[in-house]
């Protein structure tokens, strides 16, 4: 008996093509976030709108105190096929991540204080990796050259999930906004371990966005970054 196995294959690569690869994410305005007409796109940060007030000394914050992660409930949200108990283990990763990251080097405290930054996040949207046709269009030729070219250029893979998320950082005493963000991440395109659930991308990503603000961080301390 003959497989059809072949034959799935190549109509999943010929989906591809013709579905230009599932699209790719990008961040945009989301009415709700407060900080939203502050931001713009910052050729540094691909996906990414930024504010950052003019003659922000970041030198002197050390410290962070993260509220917990808010989950967005603007009209303009997505949200397809992320049920809300998803939604919300999403938000108490995208907060166990930072806190897991930050230190040694930075401090998580739980009070306002001199030298102490407060980080509000908000979880704005998930998109969750398909694991089957993620894994099967990385597989044949068609597919895994585009999902080469899209892992050489940033792009997200094929069917391969990511996270929006907002954040602003404000003096934990004074309350001062220097700076904001709305950002749309998602892993490289050929990282396999990104497919094998529907949340692993979306998960990798929140992971990567916690180590490229630390990266920053250090950048503003004037300290090595990882590579």
């Amino acid at each position: 008996m003959k497989t059809k196995f072949p034959n799935v294959m190549l109509s999943l690569a010929l989906t591809l093509l013709l579905a230009g690869c599932a699209g790719t994410s990008s961040s945009g305005k989301y009415t709700e976030i407060k900080e939203a007409d502050h931001l713009a796109a910052d050729q540094r940060f691909p996906l990414s709108q930024v504010y950052v007030k003019d003659g922000a000394a970041f030198r002197q914050y050390t410290q962070f105190l993260i509220e917990p992660v808010a989950v967005y409930r603007g009209a303009d949200a997505a949200w397809k096929g992320v049920d809300e108990p998803a939604r919300q283990e999403m938000a108490q990763f995208v907060g166990a991540e930072f806190r897991r990251v930050l230190p040694p080097d930075y401090a998580v405290v739980d009070q306002p204080a001199a030298g102490v930054l407060r980080l509000k996040f908000t979880l704005v949207d998930m998109e969750l990796t398909k694991p089957l046709l993620s894994t099967a269009t990385h597989l044949v030729p068609v597919g895994l050259a585009l999902n080469l070219g899209k892992g050489g250029t940033g792009g997200k893979g094929s069917f391969m999930g990511s996270v929006t998320l907002a954040g602003e950082i404000t003096d934990s005493r004074t309350g001062e906004l220097l700076a904001a963000f709305l950002t749309t991440q998602a892993p490289n395109a050929m990282d396999f371990t990104a497919m094998v659930t529907p949340t692993a991308a979306a998960r990798k990503a929140i992971t990567e966005t916690a180590e490229k603000f630390k990266a920053t961080l250090n950048r503003a301390h004037g300290a090595p970054s990882a590579p």
